[in-house]
């Protein structure tokens, strides 16, 4: 009998099986961890920094995540919770489309001005970014002998006539003391208290106002209204029929070229502009004849 059960084991041994005995238990894998990252800048870029009102600027924003010292920093777009601008009334955010795959913040344009906007999410803020608008029909300004020619402002009612005092015989003198009155060549017999003469502005000062630059002030007006090139000697009569008028409204019997220069120089000092029909008018006037007082 133990012969027989010996035989039996080497024969089921050579038919390729082995004995059994306990199973092989394989160990489970170790869990790959992600290490926890943390947003630390935010990188806002837009596709210019002008626009015309009513235009769309297209802007995104990036998102850089740290890791651990081992790991190179991820990028990762966002979906900002907040786009703020510093000037709703210039540029406001109108949103975004999270279902597209690199996602583009809308800013819509509103008015002329300066704006900037940022980005905040989970705790962070991006640099600012900053874009000018314009008008959406911009003027096209030209120059004509160094001057601006462009429409007069409108009547705003901000006009407030300075205080000024430059003496008749200051006047006179820098006009090189002439023996007549430009505009109506009237003798001058004398110059001081009493010489029954005005002190007249060439170019008016409420013209002046009305075609000042921007950031002209009450200040610079009042250096208009002392310059002694933009006076002369007149009488009563000739500067109330002057009044505020400019050169396409109002020219002189005399000396029109002489006034049209004096006219030019002011207005290139001081950056204030002509219209059209001024413009064309003081042309004229400029080729009419010499540069000085002529009385006879």
């Amino acid at each position: 009998m133990l012969l027989l059960s010996a035989a039996l084991l080497l024969a089921s041994c050579q038919d390729g099986d082995t004995p059994s005995g306990p199973t092989a238990v394989t160990p489970p894998e170790t869990p790959v961890i992600e290490p926890v990252r943390s947003l630390v800048a935010i990188d806002w870029s837009c596709e210019g920094d002008t626009a015309i009102v009513g235009d769309s600027l297209y802007c995104r924003a990036d998102g850089t995540y740290d890791a651990d010292p081992n790991q190179e920093d991820i990028t990762r777009h966002l979906l900002p919770a907040d786009v703020v601008s510093s000037d709703p009334a210039v540029l406001v955010p109108v949103g975004v489309d999270p279902a597209e795959p690199d996602p583009l913040f809308e800013l819509r344009a509103l008015a002329p001005g300066t704006a900037g906007a940022r980005v905040v999410f989970d705790g962070v803020e991006s640099a600012a970014w900053s874009v000018t608008v314009e008008a959406s029909e911009p003027v096209a300004l030209s120059r004509w002998r160094g001057i601006r020619v462009e429409p007069e402002r409108p009547d705003d009612g901000t006009y407030d006539r300075p205080s000024w005092d430059v003496a008749d015989t200051a006047i006179w003198a820098q006009d090189g003391r002439p023996p007549c009155t430009p505009y109506s060549r009237t003798p001058i017999g004398r110059v001081g208290a009493g010489d029954g003469l005005d002190r007249e502005h060439i170019v008016a000062l409420k013209e002046a106002w009305d075609s000042r630059p921007d950031g002209f002030s009450r200040a610079d007006l009042r250096r208009v209204a002392e310059d002694h090139d933009n006076l002369t000697l007149v009488l009563a009569a000739v500067n109330r029929s002057k009044g505020d008028r400019d050169a396409a409204e109002w020219e002189p019997r005399y000396n029109a070229a002489w006034m049209a220069n004096r006219v030019v120089e002011v207005k290139r000092e001081y950056d204030l502009s002509v219209d059209p029909s001024e413009r064309s008018a003081l042309e004229r006037m400029l080729g009419s004849g010499p540069d000085t007082i002529i009385c006879e």
